[in-house]
């Protein structure tokens, strides 16, 4: 069926639509190759044509987004913040031996959670410790203990049946919502085919009989005028 001139430029000379759909982080010109592609799949001609077209990009683009969602989240469901915890441990232990005064001190504890804080007030006071000296040298060691046991129960942790468990279970929560918004998409996208079928049905119905009564009427003439 022919398209009228210039009915494939109409939709996507417009990018609103695009800037509205569009996250931080996509890209509006890959929306808008997705889009014209399937302009020049289905080739739409008139209004509600190039809607349905426009509804067609939209769900393929956001079942690619909930590819893409579904690939970080389920990556960030396998990892544990208290991975972190440890990197962490290990930055704060390797300041803490290299502390030699007690601006070096004042330096690492300032930047240590508060709960740590408050134990050293209460586990170590400074009145325990006969000098400047072995005053830092007590808060080190005690420190670099804490640490360690910090780090052995954040690990202990992570490798328990319990918590690889509850990972597990956050992971198939992820696949199943997936599996759901990707059947929802789906079945958008097989009723926005559907209803571009019909209409070029429709259509080409309206065409063939508009030329079966033009053939029709074109003999009746000629055979008026015989």
């Amino acid at each position: 069926m022919a398209g009228k001139p210039g009915a494939q430029n109409n939709a996507i000379t417009h990018g609103a639509y695009a800037e509205n759909l569009i996250l931080p982080g996509e890209s509006i010109r890959e929306f808008k190759l997705l889009h014209r592609a399937l302009i020049d799949e289905w080739k739409p001609t008139g209004a509600l044509e190039e809607d349905t077209v426009l509804t067609l990009a939209q769900c393929i683009w956001l079942k690619r987004r909930v590819d893409r969602f579904y690939q970080r989240e389920a990556s960030w469901a396998q990892q544990h913040p208290a991975e972190e915890e440890i990197n962490d441990v290990g930055r704060r232990a390797k300041l803490l031996e290299k502390v030699q005064t007690l601006q070096d001190l004042n330096e690492v504890i300032a930047d240590l959670p508060d709960i740590y804080k408050r134990w050293m007030d209460a586990a170590i006071p400074r009145s325990q410790f006969k000098d400047e000296k072995s005053w830092i040298d007590g808060v080190k060691s005690k420190i670099l203990d804490m640490l360690v046991q910090h780090r052995l129960v954040v690990i202990l942790h992570i490798e328990s049946q319990q918590f690889k468990a509850f990972k597990a279970g956050e992971v198939r929560e992820l696949t199943a919502k997936k599996i759901a918004l990707d059947e929802r998409l789906d079945g958008r996208i097989d009723k926005a085919l559907k209803r571009l079928a019909q209409l070029k049905t429709f259509k080409q119905m309206l065409e063939d009989r508009a030329s079966i009564v033009r053939t029709i009427d074109g003999r009746r003439i000629s055979d008026q005028r015989q």
